[in-house]
């Protein structure tokens, strides 16, 4: 049953020559990173991300947990109950406010808490996928040009009555294969990419909104310090 479509693809391959090898070689390495990347984000979200999104009910009502227990200058508690959310972005914000001491060091320590949590697992990859998938276009039309050449090159042996039609008419099979095998690498490959980028801005954007969330916090905090303890005029 499988046997067409084997002999077909393996009559491609055959076909686009050395740059369709290059190319379906490169495309494993990218499924590779691929699968590396869903499971990193299957890591950071939880299994549920991968059927759906979490509800956002019981984040919520931790987030305002966390808001007041900033506020109230409770750091390490704050960042304890951040710690327990099953938003990682929210996690990774409790992860800095557990090391925070004065509201005023928050970006830095934040920064760091960033690094020591995640390193640079967000972004890895990302840029390999998208260069991936340009090559994928160039190297199709590589392929093309190859071909081209070898079939003008058959017609030349052909005209001068050192070639045959089928030599002269194989460059051409070569030019549409590669095109073939390029063009599906990169739509193959922009689906591999496009999930790793909705999951990369979902978590930056809520990466922000609770960093804006804890700053406001802080800035109340701060605010509320300063005038429990100021001088009366």
């Amino acid at each position: 049953m499988m046997t067409g479509p084997l002999t077909y693809t393996a009559d491609v391959l055959w076909k686009s020559g050395t740059v369709g090898l290059i190319t379906v070689g490169l495309f494993f390495v990218c499924l590779g990173v691929a699968l590396e990347r869903l499971l990193f984000w299957s890591r950071l979200w939880g299994f549920r991300a991968l059927i759906g999104f979490p509800g956002r009910g019981g984040i919520e009502h931790r987030a305002g947990r966390v808001e007041q227990m900033v506020r109230d200058g409770r750091f390490e508690d704050a960042g304890a109950e951040a710690r327990r959310a099953a938003n990682p972005a929210l996690r990774l914000m409790g992860a800095a406010l557990e090391g925070l001491r004065r509201p005023e060091a928050w970006h830095s320590v934040r920064e760091r808490a960033l690094v020591e949590e995640l390193g640079g697992g967000v972004n890895l990859g990302r840029r390999f996928l998208m260069t991936s998938i340009q090559c994928f276009g160039l190297l199709g039309m590589l392929g093309t040009c190859k071909g081209l050449y070898t079939q003008l090159s058959g017609f030349s042996a052909l005209a001068a009555n050192a070639g045959s039609i089928h030599a002269a008419m194989g460059g051409m099979g070569e030019a549409f294969t590669t095109t073939l095998v390029g063009l599906s690498a990169a739509v193959l490959a922009t689906l591999l990419y496009v999930p790793n980028e909705i999951a990369v801005d979902r978590f930056r954007r809520q990466l922000r909104l609770y960093d804006h969330r804890i700053r406001a916090a802080l800035l109340e905090h701060a605010g509320g310090h300063a005038g429990t303890t100021g001088r009366p005029p």
